[in-house]
């Protein structure tokens, strides 16, 4: 397989674990994709993809369009995030199940939120 494909698989887990998705199944269902895609692309088993999976991969990651096409050939991601959610994302799997509900209810238009009630 070649090098190029190997940058990506490994950038690709790592991305996913900074995101929070320590399972690869769980975050193939987050992502719309399949178990057996993401396994694919983690692993380097294949050295082409559907433009449309690889456009998915990327949505998932938070990367620009073309970021697979760059990390192929030794450059980084470009990020699509904003840098605020960025910084959630990077904490998010450290916080307590409560803040957690409580951010999650705040993204829906749900509930009042219990950070600094006291």
């Amino acid at each position: 397989m070649d090098q190029g494909w190997e940058r990506v698989a490994a950038r690709v887990t790592a991305e996913r674990v900074r995101r929070g998705h320590r399972s690869l199944a769980e975050f193939a269902k987050a992502a719309g994709l399949s178990t057996t895609t993401v396994d694919s692309i983690e692993h380097s088993r294949k050295d082409r993809y559907d433009p449309a999976t690889i456009a998915t991969l990327e949505h998932a990651l938070g990367w620009e369009p073309g970021s697979v096409d760059r990390i192929r050939q030794g450059l980084q991601p470009k990020y699509d995030d904003d840098p605020d959610l960025t910084a959630l994302i990077d904490v998010w799997h450290k916080l307590s199940p409560g803040v957690e509900a409580d951010a999650a209810d705040a993204r829906a238009g749900g509930r009042e939120s219990r950070v600094g009630a006291g």
